[in-house]
């Protein structure tokens, strides 16, 4: 029988891990504070070859867990008629390790994708990128928090196929903060 080491970022129960952790959530955290909350949404679905993009009405809800140290949000889109047309959650995290943010999303009856994200806050906006397998070869992603304020912010998703062509919107959203809801910082 051969036996393998988890690697360190995978060992949670090291001295160094637990010292880690029971400092509690990095200063880094407070970037995704505006996020903290419930969130009426508009969300446009953009066609790929252009014209007018299809809207929906979402929601989106951030709250903290494990006392801070991570960042849980849900999406739920919505049809005309009030259905849901779409789930999808992300588990967000800063590593001090790698100095920037990790995000794992999963969206409702998908296959899990294994995509890494990661993200920085940069001039007032919240940046992600990652990369995913696309029918024209790899697709180079990038989503913007942006126009961020207490009440409001918007976000956008955009694509290329990897180097070739300039990023097109794939989907962008505003985000009011729910009438009942008041910000809530880390």
């Amino acid at each position: 029988m051969t036996t393998t080491t988890a690697p360190r970022s995978a060992a949670t129960l090291d001295p160094e891990s637990i010292g880690r952790y029971v400092q509690g959530p990095p200063p880094e955290m407070s970037q995704y504070a505006f996020f903290i909350g419930d969130w009426d949404c508009e969300l446009r679905a953009h066609p790929p070859g252009g014209g007018k993009p299809l809207a929906f009405a979402a929601t989106w809800t951030a709250r903290w867990v494990h006392d801070g140290r991570m960042l849980l949000d849900d999406l739920t889109v919505f049809l005309p008629d009030g259905r849901e047309a779409l789930g999808w959650l992300n588990l967000r995290t800063w590593s001090p390790e790698e100095g920037c943010w990790h995000i794992s999303s999963q969206r409702a009856l998908a296959p899990s994708s294994g995509i890494v994200t990661r993200g920085f806050f940069r001039g007032g906006e919240m940046q992600l990128e990652f990369e995913a397998d696309g029918d024209a070869g790899p697709l180079e992603n990038l989503v913007r928090f942006h126009g961020i304020t207490e009440k409001s912010f918007e976000w956008e998703w955009s694509s290329r196929v990897a180097g070739t062509e300039p990023f097109r919107p794939f989907a962008s959203l505003s985000a009011r903060r729910s009438p009942t809801q008041e910000a809530a910082p880390l």
